[in-house]
């Protein structure tokens, strides 16, 4: 139960993460507004560029409950490894590259690369994977427990105020928040796990207690299950806030070292997630996937500790939230508005691409009402198409043949699209798109048509 001390906290989180997003000031000159906006000045230092980036990864915590509820510590196999080996090799192989050719994002990579219309197709696939439109979800849901009030209203009010954290200071204001955040979300979860440890015993205690199948990660359907999120974790490549990071870092070595270090404190927050996980599904009796860590929270932990918990989780969830309302904004006004036969002057404000992706955000919330739907159709068409042509663009001596790179983009989303929409038809004739990941076809597909187009440039300039 929410106690006034717990509403004190939270209010005080509200308006403190507020403050902290308006503290920020932008230079003057215009000249290199979209620098100064979205990529800091290019000044983001380690520390900065460690928390920011660590937060903006985990605003999915309501699905890694519910993942943890279903297949126990499967969920490190799937949503730990593969994003620990592919965001190790992003930072060995292309972290320095994005720094030290000064690229402001991944579709004016494309564009160098490939041309203008391709970069404009990319844009809009990312912005596909890119509009917080899960997290605004997520954010409403969790709201809802202190406000008596419809979910319209509450995603509403978390879009709006996450807007308003990056309306003045762009990435400045996200970073600055996102280290609060990255506070907060150590805190709460190590309150949680110490509480649990003295209400229930050790961790080994517990895992004792755990059902069989919730400890073996490899039968003969996990293989499968780490496979499919194995490949959608290849989106770590794709990612627009990992490359909006690494252009804005203060130099080529904190862009990788900055991605190396987040790796050890995501290992750090998947072990707080997973060992408080297994508590609630040993010892609660609300076996609701749902609300994995919140009803281990209610049992555990008393006022002011269990505010600090839930301010925790808003802080997870809003730091995700916030990250990608400002980068999918960016490519909304750099790589698609800009683009069109229209007067720049009135794209010299940012805030109307911001308030078309919130609004947007807030409309796919309200319609599609799954926060793992969004994700999982998002990652599995957008990925296949973007993943080869993002990769090519970092490796100035490789190229994809002319007249090729349309039906490389284009074609694997289509036929990852089209696989979604037959597996929603469970007549006979459409049986066998049932057991099918779509993503799988897509990637390999893609694999195909870039196999067949690849060719190295004899001249190039990066």
């Amino acid at each position: 139960m929410i106690t006034t001390i717990d509403y004190f906290l939270i209010s005080f989180y509200f308006f403190a993460i507020i403050f902290v997003g308006f503290l920020p000031k932008l230079k003057k000159s215009s000249n290199n507004s979209f620098v100064d906006f979205f990529l800091a000045g290019r000044t983001v230092t380690l520390p900065m560029f460690v928390m920011s980036l660590v937060a903006t990864w985990y605003g999915s915590i309501v699905g890694v409950g519910e993942f943890i509820h279903s297949y126990g510590i499967l969920t490190w196999f799937c949503f730990g490894l593969p994003y620990y080996i592919i965001a190790f090799l992003f930072a060995m192989f292309f972290a320095k590259k994005i720094r030290s050719n000064s690229f402001l994002s991944i579709p004016s990579a494309i564009e160098k690369k490939f041309g203008t219309k391709p970069s404009i197709i990319v844009a809009f696939l990312l912005l596909f994977i890119t509009i917080p439109a899960p997290y605004s979800l997520t954010l409403g849901v969790i709201l809802q427990v202190i406000l008596p009030i419809p979910l319209w209203a509450t995603i509403l009010i978390g879009t709006g105020i996450s807007l308003l954290i990056v309306s003045k200071g762009g990435l400045r204001s996200d970073l600055y928040a996102n280290a609060v955040q990255f506070v907060l979300m150590f805190l709460g979860f190590g309150i949680l796990l110490l509480f649990s440890w003295a209400t229930f015993g050790s961790p080994i205690e517990m895992f004792d207690k755990v059902p069989l199948f919730l400890k073996n990660p490899f039968d003969g359907s996990s293989i499968w299950i780490i496979l499919s999120w194995s490949i959608i974790a290849l989106q770590t490549f794709v990612d627009p806030s990992f490359h909006q990071r690494c252009a804005a870092a203060s130099s080529p070595k904190v862009a990788q070292r900055g991605i190396l270090v987040s790796i050890f404190f995501w290992f750090v927050f998947d072990t707080l997630t997973m060992i408080t996980g297994l508590y609630s599904i040993v010892y609660i009796a609300d076996k609701n996937p749902l609300v994995v860590f919140t009803s281990l929270s209610s049992i555990v932990l008393y006022t002011p500790w269990s505010g600090i918990f839930f301010v925790s989780i808003l802080a997870i969830v809003m730091s995700t939230l916030e990250s990608y309302l400002l980068v999918s904004s960016s490519i909304l006004s750099l790589d698609i508005l800009e683009k069109l036969p229209i007067k720049k002057k009135y794209l010299q404000f940012h805030l109307p691409s911001m308030l078309i992706v919130s609004i947007v955000s807030v409309i796919v919330s309200m319609n599609v009402p799954s926060i793992t739907t969004i994700i999982y159709i998002a990652a599995s068409v957008v990925v296949p198409g973007v993943f080869y042509p993002v990769v090519l663009s970092l490796l100035p001596n490789l190229t994809l043949r002319k007249g090729t790179t349309y039906f490389c983009i284009l074609l694997p989303p289509i036929l990852v699209s089209s696989i979604i929409v037959l597996k929603n038809f469970h007549t006979e004739q459409f049986i066998f798109f049932q057991n099918i990941e779509p993503m799988i076809p897509g990637m390999l597909v893609s694999t195909i048509l870039v196999a067949f187009s690849l060719q190295k440039r004899s001249k190039f300039v990066i």
